[in-house]
């Protein structure tokens, strides 16, 4: 049997919660530049509400701490990535097609001509398209390897 439209968001949510929660804990004691990176947002907002500085250069200002924040977050992000596979394809896939939230909802991944669980292949493939992984994955490599100023545009 199909499932509903709830059904699938139900078990996504508390996947998602699930994951969320482990990623906190095995973030909890890594440095948190958030209050630095808001207090230096707000200094730019500011500037640029003072009209001490043009909207291009405030834009300019952005990009850089947006970019210098991605940079010291990177280790975070690449734990949010390996986690989100490990979950979302490995987990599934020893768990024949379900994730906690899917359990729990008697619901279960399946390949629609053999009615199997999917292979570990398949779980990745819709796990990069569904999940955001890809991007995830990108937003990291492109981080090292392009120029600041080309790394927003692409």
């Amino acid at each position: 049997m199909k499932a509903t439209f709830f059904e699938r968001v139900g078990s996504y949510l508390i996947d998602t919660i699930i994951v969320s929660f482990i990623f906190s804990l095995i973030c909890l004691g890594f440095g948190n530049y958030t209050s630095s990176t808001e207090k230096l947002m707000k200094e730019l907002d500011d500037k640029l509400l003072e009209e001490k500085i043009t909207p291009e250069e405030y834009l300019k200002e952005y990009q850089d701490l947006m970019y210098d924040y991605q940079k010291e977050n990177v280790l975070e992000s690449g734990i949010s990535v390996a986690l989100t596979i490990a979950y979302y394809v490995v987990f599934q896939y020893m768990n024949k097609g379900q994730t906690l939230g899917k359990k729990l909802l008697k619901l279960r991944v399946v390949d629609k001509d053999t009615n199997k669980p999917i292979s570990i292949l398949k779980g990745l493939l819709r796990s990069l398209l569904m999940l955001s992984i890809l991007s995830g994955t990108l937003s990291i490599i492109l981080l090292y390897i392009a120029p600041k100023k080309v790394y927003f545009p692409i």
